[in-house]
């Protein structure tokens, strides 16, 4: 009986291992097959929505992302060059090509699905758009591949580099980020937190309240900001260890 319920636990081991390697061969070949097509087929450019006439930005489209819950989907105006020099702040999207000197997202378009209208976030290519994060944010539970029952998104915050805080005469990444957020079509757009070293945390506390820690000049800071009435509620300085 024993010798029984071993060759038993040795097939069903050697099944399993052939089942993962199956998975893992086709997720494989899936990525090799993504990877090389998109090498081989260069996205095309969208230089007619914004003013290049030399070409040097190389300006593309990012996939389209359904906002949860809403009407909404927004796209990336993404260029393969991340600076901006501050000399080119009053560019518009009809305005002077830019002289930029690797890949950000310079503006963000909504469109409304429903009625077919879209809308710019920003009047311009000035500033870097490093991350956009629908709150609730979108989470995991289970596995890996089992989602949650999906939550409807009540706004949108976004991390934007629109200032040389360094002084270097150039706006990029190592510039400190403005903490920003708007609702889901990309109206009232409001500025939370400027000039932030780090945001560790951005979380809803109710549909109102927005939950911000973050740190500044080497010192960690909690803030709630209203999503209603768009104004600070409370903001003071976490504790230092030992006191």
């Amino acid at each position: 009986m024993d010798r029984v319920f071993c060759w038993l636990w040795r097939i069903n081991g050697l099944l399993f291992l052939l089942c993962a390697l199956l998975i893992l061969g086709n997720l494989g070949h899936e990525f090799f097959e993504r990877l090389t097509r998109e090498k081989a087929v260069p996205k095309p450019s969208v230089t007619k929505m914004v003013a290049d006439p030399q070409g040097k930005e190389q300006w593309q489209l990012s996939s389209l992302i359904e906002i949860e819950g809403s009407d909404y989907a927004y796209v990336r105006l993404e260029s393969k060059n991340a600076n901006v020099k501050p000399a080119d702040s009053n560019l518009n999207m009809f305005g002077p090509p830019g002289d930029y000197a690797p890949k950000k997202a310079k503006n963000i378009l909504f469109i409304n699905r429903k009625d077919e209208t879209a809308k710019w976030l920003f009047n311009g290519v000035s500033q870097i758009v490093l991350s956009v994060t629908e709150l609730p944010k979108r989470s995991y539970a289970g596995n890996f591949f089992e989602r949650k029952e999906p939550t409807n998104t009540i706004a949108i915050v976004y991390s934007v580099v629109a200032k040389d805080t360094n002084g270097d005469g150039i706006v990029n990444s190592l510039d400190n980020a403005a903490l920003a957020v708007s609702g889901v079509d990309g109206v009232n757009y409001n500025i939370v937190l400027e000039n932030s070293e780090r945001i560790v945390s951005t979380e809803l506390i109710d549909e109102d309240t927005l939950s911000i820690i973050y740190q500044k000049e080497g010192r960690a800071y909690s803030k709630k900001y209203s999503l209603k009435s768009f104004e600070s509620l409370s903001e003071f300085e976490l504790p230092e260890v030992g006191h």
